[in-house]
């Protein structure tokens, strides 16, 4: 009986026509995970960043700006290494130029980490994914 409900449920919100998200999603894999106590003191020091909320989702240490603009996901890997994840989706389409603030913002957030846990990888290893982005 819940797959019949999730089932209803995907397809009305498929059918009630909303968009898919749209957005960016930066990556990079890391030889240590810093600590929670570590990451917390580098959102502090960032202005847009410092109001943020921890949770643990799908087994990954999560922050996430109250307003939306970011989230900052951390999953463990093997031994010490993991995968940091920014990113900032939202349902519907974006333009390059929309995508500045949030971009601009995890430049900061990404600096402020390395600060922190100087053997962080240079900003050259992270990888940028757009998703939906319009160039016009």
């Amino acid at each position: 009986m819940k797959l019949v409900s999730i089932l209803g449920v995907f397809l009305l919100v498929f059918a009630s026509g909303c968009d898919p998200a749209t957005g960016v999603i930066r990556t990079v894999k890391i030889p240590k995970v810093p600590s929670n106590q570590t990451v917390e003191s580098a959102l502090r020091d960032v202005p847009e960043a410092k109001n943020s909320e921890h949770e643990i989702l799908r087994g990954a240490d999560t922050w996430s700006t109250r307003d939306g603009m970011l989230t900052l996901e951390l999953r463990k890997a093997r031994n010490e290494e993991g995968i940091l994840e920014l990113r900032y989706l939202h349902f519907g389409s974006s333009t390059l130029g929309e995508l500045d603030g949030p971009r601009r913002l995890m430049d900061e957030v990404y600096a402020s980490l390395r600060r922190q846990a100087p053997d962080l990888p240079p900003p050259t290893e992270v990888t940028e994914k757009l998703i939906r982005v319009r160039t016009k």
